[in-house]
Parts: C-alpha cells; structure tokens; sequence
C-alpha cells in the first residue's frame, strides 16, 4: 500500500478506447479490485479513439488524452470515480497527437510525453495539473522524441517512459524539479509498444513490445527497481509475444497487462495479473469485452 497505508479501498482499473485490426472503440471496460471481475461502463469517449494516453488522479477521477479518431485529436476526456461519468476537458494538449507515454503524479499532476502530430515525432510534455484540470507545458522534454513509449510512475517522486523505438534506456521525470535524466536501468531488449504499469514506491513494469527493425515481438516483462534506477528481465514474462495491450495497476497489490496483438495481427482479450511483490503471473482468460489493444489504461487506487 502506498504511504504504509493499510485501510486504502482500491476500487478498479479500466480500460478505455483502443482498436482491433478493423475497428475503434469508445467502450470502457472497467475490471474490480479485488475480485477482478469485468463489467463495461454506460459512459463511453467522445469518439472511437485509439493511442491515446492514460494517466489517473487516484480516488478522483481518470483521463484519456489525445489519439486518433478519424484524425489526430488534442481532446482530454475525464471519467470521474467513483460515478465513473465521462466529461470533456476544456484545456486540451498543445498539438494533436497520438503514441504518447504519460503517468501521473497522484494528486498533483498528469503527464503526457512525446508522441506523434501531423508533423511528426514530438518532445514536449504536456502537463494537466489536478483538480483544475488546466494544461501547461512542462520545460522538459523527451529525451527523444517519438510515438508508442511506455509510461509508469513512483507517485511524489518520478515518473519514467521508455526511449524511442528500438532503445532500450529509459527517461526519468524527476517530478520535484520537472527535470529529465536517463537512468543507469535499461530494457533488456530493444523495442516499442512496451506499456507499463507501476508499484508506486516499489517498481515499474514495461511489458511485450516488438522490435521494429526485425519485426520481432516480446513477451518479456522488465522490472525497474525505484530505489535504485536498476532494470532486470522477470523470469515469467506475459504468456504471450504480444505489443500495444493496456496496464494499470492495483498498487501493492497486482498489476495488469490488458489484450494486444501478436506478430499474425490476432488480438487477444486476455489479462495478464502480476501479483506483488511476489511477480508471479496468472492469466484472466477471456475476460474483455473483445480482443482490443492501442487503449488508454489507468487504476482508481483511492485516495493516497
């Protein structure tokens, strides 16, 4: 539990947007802590929306930034806990875009990083500051610029996203300062579409990927250790070689790989559950509305 807190009531995680080979989505799949139990939310995005970024102020509400409908979108939807009812943000990000990594500083902050625009491969970091719900843009900036990075975050102390494509460093935010470094941990193999979730206070998590130059897929799971800025392969990995599924996490207690697709095109509606801190891996069996990959994913944790 984060801050020692043993009493924290987490309600869930969701899954919002993403694609399958033919088709976007609006719907919402909301999975119940802790019985991990799926039901799909009335609320829906504004638009059939894919590769937009999630991010959550736990216990208040999540967000759902940029992506594509049937174009680039700068739109910021909001589903607010625990009604779980969609609304619209008036700020929106500085350009419409897609591919971003984000994560949030729980309470203060949400990120979201680089991404792609009608120009090409973005930087800048756009931040909506909580509960305002106002945008800035943030002095830092990526270390490199580019579409589909992993993001996850050591809530009150970093945040972190995977480089560029087939990289293997990773970029830390330092939140205090709003500053960006490369830290000494790197992924264990070079790859995009690597998403990830976090143990706040403990570890993050960047899962599958495939490599763009051979076109490999990845099943692995890295583990980067907050302490100490160190990576290392877990030694069960997700079940499948599968990139762009959705992670959130239950902090303390699980986190979740959610769909994707494998190097034949198949979308999977699977979930992979990560049990912490032990890293031993179960498998929901067909547990989303459908086989669904390129969402938003973000955990309603409470209040902490």
């Amino acid at each position: 539990m984060p801050l020692g807190d043993t009493t924290r009531q987490a309600p869930g995680g969701y899954v919002v947007g993403g694609s399958d080979a033919s088709v976007k989505y609006d719907r919402i799949d909301k999975l119940a802590f802790p019985t991990d139990t799926k039901t799909t939310l009335t609320a829906v995005l504004t638009a059939l929306t894919q590769t937009s970024v999630g991010f959550a102020n736990s216990g208040i509400a999540g967000y759902a930034a940029g992506g594509i409908d049937s174009t680039y979108t700068n739109r910021i939807d909001k589903i607010t806990f625990p009604a779980d009812t969609k609304s619209t943000l008036s700020a929106t990000l500085t350009t419409a875009r897609d591919g971003m990594g984000g994560f949030a500083n729980s309470g203060v902050a949400g990120f979201s990083c680089g991404g792609r625009d009608v120009s090409g491969n973005v930087d800048g970091i756009d931040k909506i500051t909580f509960p305002a719900d106002t945008k800035s843009t943030s002095a830092a900036v990526v270390t490199t610029g580019g579409i589909n990075t992993g993001g996850c975050a050591n809530s009150g102390v970093a945040g972190y996203i995977n480089k560029l494509y087939d990289v293997t460093g990773i970029s830390k935010l330092t939140f205090s300062s709003e500053t960006m470094s490369t830290i000494s941990g790197v992924l264990s193999n070079a790859r995009q579409s690597a998403y990830a979730f976090a143990d706040s206070g403990v570890a993050g998590y960047w899962c599958g990927g495939s490599n763009v130059g051979t076109g490999t897929f990845f099943s692995t799971v890295d583990k980067v250790v907050f302490a100490t800025d160190t990576a290392s392969a877990l030694g069960t990995g997700i079940d499948l070689t599968l990139r762009s599924g959705i992670c959130f996490a239950n902090i303390g207690v699980a986190g979740y790989y959610c769909g994707g697709f494998n190097n034949s095109v198949q979308y999977v509606d699977d979930i992979n559950r990560f049990a912490l801190p032990t890293d031993t891996r179960t498998v929901l069996s067909n547990l989303l509305t459908s086989g669904i990959a390129n969402g938003a994913g973000f955990a309603d944790c409470g209040v902490f």
